[in-house]
Order: structure tokens, then sequence, then C-alpha cells
């Protein structure tokens, strides 16, 4: 079967369609580029003539390390990983009976050496008492010494004159040896009284070497009272590095210390990173020292992840910093895991002074609101709120409240006292 078309004599061509202009956006697209582009470059140039850039640099700040004093075994830890810490706070404690003992020894040691001091005094004093008497004896025998000089010359005189008259037989034989027997008398107890004297020196001698040894002694227990002195408050002082403090306010890296962990004097613990007044370090190329001088304003970048410790740190800083110099409270509300818990790093719970959590069903109006951290008192406090159009209003009564609920159906209901945090109820 064909077909056949019929044409009019008549009839003119359609008229082909005009070719598109398509050049046209592309030149539009180019000429934005190398206008932005440029722009782009001036901009760089411009900036690069008045500013110097490095991506060589880092956060600094003064690390403090934590190291006992003393040796002993762990008895308590106060601190976490990543917890912030003011100086003086304890951080660890040590057990500290063999110190308190320590003290109890030395104690006794200075006790002792206070007593032996008060004998050696006791005995100086009758050491003096002795060297008066020693002295009173000899004055005394050099008295009698004396006497016993007269007494032997007026018997050597009466012994001449007799023996001058005995010679003449003016006198009898038995008054010359009466005589001669007196001066022979007299003689012996002027050789005894010498001898007295003798020995009385002596013993003043000795009773004064007794002396200068009881002042040594007592020069002695002077000095042994100060070393046990010494020793004391030597001992009370390791008695308080028992107590192991932080030396200045920061943050606390990770604490690697077991309970009943012994430690060695000079340990190295862990590290506290200060907190106050941190620094930059950047390093330059020696071609751009010449536009850096001291005074310009700096500008930092700081390249961290959302939601790091870094980053909660410092956020959680500032508004505390805000928070006391305005003295105008703040909140920092948080999500909580499936088990409750506040999500992300501790490090903000251990940052705040007090942690509040809300709980509740959604079925029910009513929310309890509970303290897990109070810096300033107890965290047994608890609350209960209800739900209405303008907000949330506080249940004075939570126990006529609970007991209300109960439905008629029930053949019975049984009410239980019991107690949420320092609150009881029905």
């Amino acid at each position: 079967m064909s077909q056949t078309a019929a044409t009019t004599p008549n009839a003119q061509p359609a008229a082909s369609p005009a070719p598109a202009k398509k050049g046209k956006p592309f030149v539009i697209v180019l000429l934005v580029l190398v206008i932005g582009g440029g722009a782009f470059g001036i901009s760089k140039y411009t900036h690069s003539q008045h500013h110097e850039e490095t991506d060589d640099a880092q956060i600094e700040s003064n690390i403090s390390p934590v190291v006992p004093r003393v040796a002993g075994y762990v008895a308590k830890i106060a601190v976490k990983d990543n917890q912030q810490v003011k100086a003086g706070d304890t951080l660890i404690v040590l057990d500290n009976r063999n110190e308190l003992i320590h003290i109890q020894q030395m104690e006794a040691a200075l006790k002792t050496a206070e007593n032996n001091l008060k004998v050696a005094q006791a005995n100086a004093e009758a050491s003096k008492a002795n060297i008066t008497t020693a002295q009173g004896s000899e004055n005394t025998i050099e008295a009698q010494i004396e006497a016993a000089k007269v007494t032997v010359k007026r018997a050597k005189q009466d012994y001449d004159r007799y023996a001058t008259l005995i010679s003449e037989h003016s006198i009898t034989q038995q008054q010359f040896e009466q005589a001669e027997a007196a001066k022979e008398s007299a003689e012996k107890q002027l050789a005894i009284l010498y001898q007295q004297k003798n020995t009385a020196n002596r013993q003043i001698i000795a009773v004064n070497s007794q002396s200068n040894a009881i002042s040594q002694q007592i020069a002695v227990a002077e000095a042994t009272i100060e070393q046990k002195k010494a020793d004391l408050e030597n001992a009370k002082l390791s008695l308080t590095y028992t107590v192991i403090t932080a030396p200045q306010s920061g943050f606390i890296a990770k604490v690697p210390i077991q309970l009943g962990q012994y430690l060695q004097p000079g340990q190295s613990l862990f590290s506290i990173v200060s907190s106050e007044k941190p620094w930059i370090t950047a390093n330059f190329k020696e071609t751009q020292m010449a536009k850096i001088h001291v005074g310009q304003k700096v500008t930092v970048h700081i390249d961290a992840m959302p939601g790091s410790i870094s980053q909660v740190r410092e956020c959680a800083g500032e508004l505390q910093r805000f928070a006391k110099t305005s003295h105008v409270p703040v909140f920092i509300i948080g999500h909580i895991t499936k088990d409750g818990s506040i999500a992300g790093p501790k490090l903000l719970e251990h940052i705040v002074d007090t942690v509040l959590q809300f709980e509740g069903d959604q079925n029910y109006a009513y929310r309890i609101l509970r303290t897990l951290k109070n810096r300033f008192g107890s965290s047994d406090e608890m609350g209960i709120y209800e739900m209405h159009g303008g907000g949330l209003r506080e249940v004075n009564n939570p126990s006529e409240l609970l007991l209300s609920q109960k439905e008629e159906e029930l053949s019975g209901s049984a009410v239980a006292a019991t107690i949420e945090g320092l609150r009881p109820m029905l």
C-alpha cells in the first residue's frame, strides 16, 4: 500500500530555528571567576603585606609534677583524671601510722634528754657545794698551820733555853726531856697539818674537775635537747608530707595511682597543667621576623574537634568566669546517656559548682529534680514539680499527691513510707 503526499504550489517551506548562543554564559562565568580570583589574590597580597602567618605553633603552660616527699602506702585518692584543682587541694593521702609512731618516739626522746639535763644541773649544784666545803676545809687547815708554826717556834725556843740550862746543871733532866718532847710534838703536829692541806688541795682539784665534767654534761644535754626538738619537728613535718597537695591550680592529667600502692620519695606520680596565663609558642621564618614587633595584636585560630575536652574546658571556664565576675547564675544544659549519666567528658562535672538532673515520664505531668553534686551544701535534697500551662510549679506536699492517686475499682491499697534524699514521703 502506497501513500502519496500532496503539495500545494503556493506553500512556503518552514523556517529553520536560529542557532543558540552557547558562548555567552561561559563568558559570564569566566569573567566572574577572573574577577573573583583577582579580588581574592589582591586581598591575599594586601593581607600578606601587613600580616605574617604560621601553622607551626602550639599552646603551652606551666606543668608541675606531683611527687611524694616521704615513702608510704596510698590510703586515699581524692582526685580523678582530668579534674580541675586549686593550689593546696588534697590529692593523695598516705598511711601515716609510721609517722605518728615516730613522733611519739621523738617526744619520749625529748623528755629523756630534758630529764638528763635536770640531773646534770642537780649534780652541778652539788659539785658547787662540795667545792665550797673543800675550800672552807683548806682555809681552816691553813689557820691551824699558822697556829702550829707559832707553837713549834715557842717549843723550839724553850728547847734551846732548856738545853743551855741543862748544860749548866740549872734544871733537871726531866724538865729538859719535857721541853724536847714538846718541841717534837709541835713539829709532828705541823707536819700532819701540811699533809692535811695537801689532801685538801687534791680534793679541791678533784671537785673542780668533777664540776668541769658536769658543766660539759650540761652542755651536751642542752645540745641533745635541741637535736631532739629538731628531730620532733622533722617528724611532724614528715607527718604533713603524708598528705600530698596540689602545688598549683590547674588540671590533672591521668592519675595512674591505685589504693595500697607503695610510693617512694621523689617518684613522679602525675602532672598538673596550670590554668593560669597559658601562652602560645609560634615559630616563624627568619624572613618573617622583620615585620613582627613587640606589642602587635595576634589572631589565633585553634583547630579542635567539636565537643573535645579542651573545647569543653575553655567554654565552661569562660562561663564560670562570667558568672563569678557578674554575679549572675549560669545554667549549662546537657544531655544524658541511656544509663542516666551526663553525656560528654566528666571534666564538665568537676568544673561546675552544682549538677542538677530532671527526671520524669512523658505520660505524667510530674518532674523530679535531683542534686547530683553541690559544692556549697548537701546533695541529698530533691524536689517534685508539676507541669502546667504556665510552666513548672512546685509540689509542696508530695505525700498528699501520691496518696490521692488511687483507682476506685481496686479492692484495697497499701501505704509505704520512704525517704528520697532527706525528704520523707508516703
